[in-house]
């Protein structure tokens, strides 16, 4: 074809192609089109696309010419890209564009409208040859005899969609003229350029400066992301698709109804039900959501074809306590105000921005669009649809488009789909119409009221997902016992260290002691201590107690007196079960009886007459508390027999051989010892001295020919890093305690199969464990694994701060109900009433806030996303930071402090104690004030001194702006020593692949390094591999030059011995 075109009088004339010498930057709204193709490359990240449909044949030709006319007469159409030597895009003008055939593809009668959809989507995800290239398409599509269709393509550089949109309706103006043989008419020949022009005088302008105040002035502090999922990795992959949903026909004349009486926009209202979305999905109450003004202000620029459209950030602060009304009246009142301002380039404010944050790189992540779709009414009669296809890529989150046509309310949401699946997005417009439908009811409603969740979802979320009802005896921890004892008598019952007692030695044994006990004036309910080593005898106390009528208490042999006086003094002992050798940690105790001595067993071996009910107190188990000390947590036999009668799907039989790992005073006993006593299995003790070496646990493991054990995660990913052969004859491996390492579960499920492995979870004060996942295959694509399912008769809860659902998906705090639900704590009324609340779904009944932040998943498990406070779990240790931040404030010359948790490179969590002090301590030193008061595993590893605390603006500590402990003088207070022979540096090389530290010296001591009980164990193995010790006493060896000593004479010993043999 002839390069021509038509001329003003209707003639074709040939025009040869010509290049303005003018050059041109890029208009500020450009250069972040620019910047965002330079972002994603090779995308359609810039693609606009747009679809006539007409209802009849049009006349192919002339509709072909009307296109070549509408080419003709809007510079946009002419406008080149172009890249100078030094890197920089500008653009020109071509005088006179060469006009081409406009395309035409052909359909079938028959086609489906999907393919024609298909195909139009498909040319929607070609990229633009960007430089020096045409930066539009047009194509005409003819479907049989009886339909055509325009489609049009622009890049989003030159072409706005108002722009896009108005091509349309110009080429339908320009085929009426044509096909009445009328010449066609462009009333003037508004330009792009001239907009070019008025931007650079807008930034020479007084306007311009007025602006940037308001918007510098606007974003001073910057808020926290508002988004609906977030997303922690940069999503990449920019892939988008459309989801359109027509408002009900009611809902439609109910927000048409409310804006006129309120004097509000549609878009008001879209903007309000947004920030109430993400108010209630993520509970932040300073909202952003990005919007965009045509940016046309001048006749011309109203006029003109071209990309004018300016991106702006609405701020919304909400206010629970707020009515709907009034939110609806302060998201007008911010458009009013960002209009007034909007000419200020978006691009500009970030630039602005990054001088204070540089790592701000949006201000949003969703924005909406309100389009009055009245100004098509001219083309209705005659178009039977229009259609914009979206765009096929996306660099936001998603953006949410209301279309008002006719008095009918259409809302397009644009989704990124990497991030969201088209059910997810349903379900997004489902909470924003239940939020419109409540808003339009009831005006006056306060935010905080709001309801998300659908009718359907709270369904799934309150019947499916915890349908949980198993039956069960109700009946006492002893009498079950006590049965077990009968039909069971001569099985083992325990075993340590090569003894065992059978059921019937067991029970006699304990009704022994029992005798004892009810002599001593031991009743229903009451608290007696107990403090023994792993042994027959701790065995025996728990038992014996039980059977007297009493609740234990246990206290753990390691803690530190003053840890042990407070329980004694809060429970309020008058009698303990100890051994002799411990006697002295209880002096504070009225009486005292004697495990290891026969004279505290009486000879009467017969059951004792049951005095006690299954809602009697069981035990008291004290638990990290936030005031500075530990607070007792009530289980009573109920929530235990319960328990034990609810893990029936586990399996546990007489048959089996249960592992006792967990330390009695740790709640994870609980779940070893009754599921082994109450069910006929034998419970096989670790001895102390076993549980320092990780060789010597594997190795009782295969001899006692362990079936089922619960472990702590960290000793789990331990046995996973050492000796995983150790375990695979096992039937069930029960593990939690803290978040679980994916590559370890992984690593063993690969070996021991499916069905052997259970996550579980559960906080002390809902009886061991409330979930649990059976691990049979892992995602691989996995970052976390579920926490599971509520086991039987516990109920789980994901509530906001409202005490309201959150719908699936959405994180919110963990709440647990049930049978597992224990009294509350000792003497401390105020804190179990804030944490054991009225249940909000179920009157009459309690649950428990845990202050876990956790989310269900669309198959009904649930996952842990974090802790709401400042407790955390550490080697599956609770602890309050508040408890250790209480002690470390004691020292004294610490005028200030603060404990939190950092990971190491690894991941493992590690405690951190930040101080503010006139004199500096070594770390060791530290720790030895702490010891006196904390147990072990709430030591800090490291300490940090400072001149004085970071603090936030309203003056709490800034724990976010710590810093790092980095340098070595944040973990010892030790001069460094280096190496002085090889053996000495071998071993640095071990101790830093252990503890995951750089410059470590031969005197620094290995527990001030950040070591502990598990890479004690690892450290053992490791040097195994390189030595031949087959153990060493850590203790005695804390040092390089130590250890060093230690192996230099082993290795002697050895080259002696030889030469005498």
């Amino acid at each position: 074809m002839e390069k021509c075109r038509e001329n003003r009088s209707g003639k074709m004339v040939t025009n040869e192609l010509v290049v303005t010498n003018g050059e041109h930057e890029l208009t500020h709204p450009q250069q972040r089109i620019w910047m965002m193709e330079a972002t994603y490359p090779g995308t359609s990240i810039g693609n606009l696309n747009a679809a006539l449909k007409f209802e009849y044949r049009l006349e192919v030709t002339v509709l072909e010419k009307a296109v070549q006319a509408l080419i003709a007469s809007y510079d946009i159409f002419q406008l080149r890209l172009h890249v100078r030597d030094s890197g920089e895009v500008y653009q020109s003008f071509v005088q006179q564009p060469e006009l081409k055939p406009v395309e035409i593809v052909q359909f079938s009668q028959e086609t489906e409208q999907s393919v024609i959809d298909a195909w139009i989507r498909e040319q929607g995800k070609i990229p633009f040859q960007l430089i020096d290239s045409e930066l539009y398409y047009f194509c005409i599509i003819i479907k049989g005899e009886g339909e055509t269709w325009l489609y049009m393509k622009s890049h989003h550089i030159i072409q706005d969609g108002f722009s896009l949109s108005k091509c349309g309706l110009e080429v339908y103006r320009l085929y009426q003229q044509l096909l009445h043989g009328k010449s066609p008419q462009i009333p003037l020949p508004y330009s792009y350029q001239a907009y070019i022009e008025e931007e650079k005088k807008y930034i020479q302008s007084g306007r311009f400066v007025k602006d940037r105040k308001y918007w510098l002035e606007k974003f001073q502090t910057i808020p926290d992301s508002s988004t609906i999922k977030p997303n922690l990795a940069p999503a990449i992959n920019t892939h988008a698709a459309r989801f359109s949903y027509y408002l009900p026909k009611p809902l439609s004349e109910q927000i048409n109804y409310y804006c006129q009486e309120h004097h509000v926009s549609p878009s008001s209202l879209l903007l309000t039900v947004l920030s109430i979305l993400l108010f209630k999905l993520t509970s932040n109450q300073d909202i952003v959501v990005g919007t965009n003004y045509l940016n046309r202000t001048t006749f011309n620029d109203k006029n003109a074809l071209g990309m004018f459209v300016s991106t702006t950030p609405l701020r919304i602060t909400l206010d629970p306590e707020m009515t709907f009304e009034r939110l609806v009246s302060q998201a007008g009142q911010e458009q009013m105000s960002a209009l007034r301002h909007h000419k200020y380039p978006y691009d500009l404010l970030l630039s602005e921005i990054r001088k204070n944050h540089p790592q701000v790189n949006r201000l949003f992540q969703l924005s909406m669009d309100y389009l009055d779709m009245g100004q098509a009414k001219e083309a209705d009669a005659q178009l039977g649809n229009s259609e914009d296809y979206g765009c096929e890529d996306l660099t936001l989150d998603a953006v949410f488009h209301l279309h008002h046509m006719l008095g009918n309310l259409l809302l397009k949401i644009d989704y990124r789909i990497c991030l969201f699946t088209e059910e997810e997005i349903r379900q997004i417009c489902a909470r924003l119409m239940l939020i419109m439908e409540q808003g339009m009811k009831s005006p006056g409603q306060t935010l905080k009221d709001f309801d998300i969740v659908t009718k359907e979802e709270k369904h799934k979320l309150l019947m499916d997902f915890n349908n949980t009802s198993f039956p069960v005896r109700d009946i006492t921890v002893h009498q079950w016992f006590e049965e077990q004892a009968n039909r069971f008598p001569d099985r083992t019952a325990v075993s340590f260290q090569g003894q065992s007692m059978t059921y019937r030695q067991l029970n006699e044994r304990a009704n022994q002691l029992a005798h004892t006990l009810r002599n001593k004036g031991v009743k229903a309910g009451q608290p007696v201590g107990i403090l023994a080593d792993r042994s027959m005898e701790m065995i025996t106390g728990l038992i014996a107690i039980l059977k007297a009528g009493g609740a234990y208490v246990p206290f753990d042999p390691e803690y530190p007196q003053e840890r042990m006086n407070y329980m004694i003094g809060d429970s309020g002992l008058k009698l303990m079960l100890l051994q002799k050798h411990l006697s002295a940690k209880a002096v504070g105790v009225e009486h005292q009886v004697v495990l290891d001595e026969e004279q505290s067993y009486c000879e009467d071996r017969s059951n004792l007459p049951h005095v006690n009910q299954p809602g009697d107190l069981m035990y008291m188990m004290y638990t990290s508390g936030t005031t500075g000390a530990p607070k007792g947590v009530l289980i009573t036999h109920r929530n235990v027999t319960s328990l034990i009668q609810g893990a029936a799907q586990f399996q546990i039989t007489e048959q089996d051989r249960v592992l006792q790992l967990s330390s009695y005073a740790f709640d994870g006993s609980t779940f070893d010892i009754y599921n082994a006593l109450l069910r006929g299995a034998a419970l096989i003790l670790v001895p102390k001295e076993t549980m320092g070496e990780i060789a010597q646990i594997t190795a009782l493991i295969k001899n006692e020919q362990i079936t089922v054990s619960f472990m702590t995660t960290a000793l789990f990913n331990l046995f996973i890093d050492c000796d995983l052969s150790s375990l695979k004859n096992m039937k069930a491996i029960f593990f939690g305690g803290e978040q679980a390492s994916v590559s370890h579960v992984r690593k063993a499920l690969d070996m021991l199969g499916a069905g052997r492995l259970y996550h579980i979870y559960g906080p002390t004060e809902c009886t061991v464990y409330a979930s649990y996942w059976k691990i049979n295959s892992i995602d691989p694509e996995a970052a976390t694994l579920p926490i599971g399912s509520p086991i039987s008769n516990t109920k789980m809860y994901i509530v906001n701060g409202d005490r309201q659902l959150q719908p699936i998906g959405v994180p919110g705090e963990l709440c647990i109900g049930g049978a597992g639900l224990s009294r509350g704590y000792l003497n401390q009324d105020d804190l179990t009433n804030k944490v054991f609340i009225n249940h909000p779904f179920l009157a009459g009944e309690l649950i428990y806030r845990t202050g876990d932040l956790a989310k269900w998943l669309p198959d009904g498990t649930i996952e842990y996303v974090g802790r709401m406070d400042h407790q955390v779990k550490i080697r599956g240790f609770r602890i309050e930071l508040g408890e250790i931040d209480v002690q470390l404030a004691k020292v004294p010359s610490i005028k200030q402090s603060v404990v939190v948790v950092r990971e190491d490179e690894a991941g493992e969590k590690q405690l951190c104690g930040y101080y503010v002090s006139d004199r500096t301590f070594g770390a060791g030193e530290l720790r030895d004030i702490l010891l006196q008061s904390l147990p072990r595993f709430m030591i800090p590893t490291r300490f940090v001194q400072l001149h004085e605390m970071p603090l936030t603006p309203n003056g709490k500590i800034d724990r976010k702006a710590l810093p790092e402990p980095s340098e070595r003088s944040h973990y010892t207070g030790t001069e460094y020593a280096e190496p002085q022979t090889e053996l000495e540096q071998k071993l640095i090389t071990v101790w830093s692949d252990v503890i995951e530290s750089v410059n470590i010296g031969i005197d620094d001591d290995f527990v001030e390094l950040g070591g502990h009980s598990l890479l004690a164990l690892k450290l053992e193995v490791e040097l195994q591999k390189h030595f031949d010790i087959d153990h060493f006493d850590l203790h005695e060896c804390n040092t390089i030059r130590k250890l060093a000593v230690f192996i230099e004479e082993k290795q002697a010993a050895a080259v002696g011995g030889g030469g005498r043999q």
